[in-house]
């Protein structure tokens, strides 16, 4: 009997010290300081090293999402129905069917027929741009100016319309001088009453999906045919982005004084006179040009529509 009792202190003592055993065997790193340590420096690592990801993913996120252009660019050049003259090149001149169809047309839709049969309206052009921002970043217009290829006319044919004559362009913000592209945008200043540069003293900032609203005016320069584009620099971040318009080439642009002035007047060698001059359009005779003034003979006796100084 008392074997058997000892049997059973020494198996619940086995049990006891194996269940201790087990118990330690489940935790045990907690029976060593320096591996509980170990796991506190590598949570406050991998929390270092989230923190330090975290921005640059972001970053990378917001270079593919921002990739395109800083800014939109949408423009609309003002028609030219409202210009003075038309001039032709040499190379076009106007037909016997040309002037019967330009004589069925209304005087405005004939200077929109020849600007888009080889003419270049007379006078100062204006340009209508909306710039759009495109970054969650603040970017910056820094210069606006004209890329321009400038020649010395080709004087083919001159025509007349009398439209616009004595007309000035309204609610101009920014000035271009076509013939000059070292000269960036120009503006009135309202201290001064005087033209000034716009850049540097002044930018145009634009936020993701802000928008500026410019009217340009283009200014052709005497003497000369100008092929033109506007040319806006934008910085973006760390880097700098030129953008041109018109995106489909360049806006011919030739100065009013092509058929203001006598001397240049007098090149081409043939002149007409339409719209709101004649009722039909008509050669301008030699000799009708007198002292810059064009006489009522030149249409022809019931062609007038009025008399205009022609200077």
């Amino acid at each position: 009997m008392e074997k058997a009792k000892g049997r059973n202190t020494k198996e619940s003592s086995r049990r006891d010290q194996k269940a201790s055993t087990l118990g330690n065997n489940r935790f045990p790193w907690l029976t060593k300081p320096f591996v509980w340590a170990g796991t506190i420096i590598l949570a406050a690592l991998a929390t270092a090293l989230t923190s330090w990801l975290q921005p640059r993913f972001t970053g990378a996120i917001d270079a593919i999402t921002e990739s395109g252009d800083p800014i939109s660019i949408t423009y609309a050049l003002k028609p030219a129905t409202t210009l003075y003259d038309v001039s032709l090149p040499a190379g076009r001149p106007l037909s016997d069917a040309d002037i019967e169809h330009l004589n069925r047309m209304k005087p405005n839709d004939q200077v929109q027929w020849l600007e888009k049969n080889g003419g270049t309206p007379l006078g100062a052009r204006t340009l209508t741009v909306t710039l759009k921002g495109n970054r969650t970043h603040l970017v910056r217009v820094t210069d606006i100016r004209p890329v321009s290829e400038c020649t010395e006319p080709s004087r083919g044919s001159l025509m007349l319309t009398g439209l616009g004559r004595g007309a000035t362009q309204q609610s101009l913000v920014l000035y271009l001088n076509v013939g000059d592209p070292t000269k960036g945008a120009e503006y009135y200043s309202p201290e001064t009453g005087e033209k000034v540069p716009f850049f540097p003293q002044k930018t145009i900032t634009l936020t993701n999906g802000e928008e500026e609203y410019l009217v340009i005016n283009l200014v052709p320069s005497n003497g000369e045919h100008c092929h033109v584009q506007v040319e806006f620099a934008v910085t973006d971040g760390n880097k700098e982005v030129r953008r041109r318009v018109p995106h489909e080439g360049p806006i011919s642009i030739m100065p009013a004084s092509e058929a203001m002035d006598v001397s240049a007047a007098e090149q081409y060698p043939k002149t007409y006179l339409g719209a709101d001059f004649c009722k039909r359009i008509v050669e301008l005779p030699e000799g009708a040009r007198k002292n810059g003034f064009i006489g009522e003979d030149a249409c022809g006796p019931g062609n007038v529509t009025r008399i205009v100084d022609g200077k």
